[in-house]
């Protein structure tokens, strides 16, 4: 019984992040899947919170630097990169590269390199969106791709290895190296208006909220609401709730599984904090 109601709990803060959601606009992402569903998209008017959703939920990118085999042209590169481990962002941008790479060779000449993304590299992001398109978000961090130093090797080496385990078994003979791309500007366009610039400090300091923080703050705001105004969110989510149920339950299952993962999660947490305190206020025999 207490899971049924911590489900039917879950379908409603859903639907209510859903409506909130519904405020700003976004592409379609009814098939949407992130590495981690837990950090859901931001708000498009949060602009450094989507930077770093960006910079968590992919893990490659298009690197440019000034060519040296192409005369001092821009040079693109697919590369891997990570920020962390899934579900637990830091913001850095670590590499793994070789000297083998025309990237590599570049950097030693010239360090600086920008770093683009986009969200059309999420599957089933930007549905019915072309991605061009503002609505579908894109990011470039420009700054200095430098070698991770000898003493900061271990952490990057965590930053990085979870998100691409494979890399840990590549040829020692290729002598690959972690490197960071230091953060000088980040450049999002995530709507329409024009890009927005934000410097290392922005971006860094920004958070990125779970699903269970951004239910909660919208149930918070509904708590605060007038009459009328609360009447007209509860109506919504009602009509909202009417669209979850006919939907395929393998779609649902993926749009609910993280909500109600979360939820019993602090359920979870709760009961066995209520059973502690409980415990310690037996009273001794």
């Amino acid at each position: 019984m207490a899971l049924l109601i911590n489900t039917r709990l879950a379908v409603l803060l859903l639907a209510m992040a859903l409506s909130a959601a519904a405020a700003t606009p976004q592409p379609p992402s009814d098939a949407l899947q992130l590495p981690c569903p837990r950090l859901p998209r931001p708000d498009y008017q949060q602009k450094a919170q989507m930077a770093r959703w960006l910079a968590h939920q992919l893990d490659w990118g298009v690197v440019s630097t000034t060519s040296r085999h192409l005369g001092g042209v821009a040079f693109g590169n697919a590369l891997s990169f990570a920020d962390g481990p899934r579900c637990r962002p830091t913001g850095r941008l670590i590499f793994f590269l070789s000297p083998m790479d025309a990237t590599l060779q570049d950097l030693e000449k010239c360090s600086n390199a920008s770093l683009t993304l986009h969200e059309a590299q999420l599957p089933g992001a930007c549905r019915g969106v072309d991605p061009e398109s503002p609505l579908c978000a894109k990011l470039t961090v420009t700054g200095s791709l430098e070698p991770v130093p000898e003493d900061g090797l271990e952490e990057a080496a965590e930053l990085m290895f979870p998100r691409h385990p494979e890399m840990r078994h590549w040829p020692k003979g290729h002598q690959f190296r972690l490197f960071e791309l230091h953060i000088t500007t980040a450049r999002l366009l995530d709507y329409f208006g024009g890009p927005y610039d934000m410097g290392p400090d922005e971006y860094f300091a920004a958070e990125l909220a779970t699903v269970w923080a951004t239910s909660m703050a919208y149930l918070t705001a509904l708590v605060r609401l007038s009459h009328n105004d609360l009447k007209k969110q509860l109506d919504d989510v009602e009509s909202r709730l009417d669209d979850l149920e006919s939907r395929p339950t393998a779609q649902l299952d993926t749009w609910l599984g993280p909500y109600i993962q979360e939820w019993q999660e602090h359920c979870d947490d709760d009961a066995a904090s209520g059973a502690s305190d409980s415990n310690d206020n037996k009273p001794e025999t």
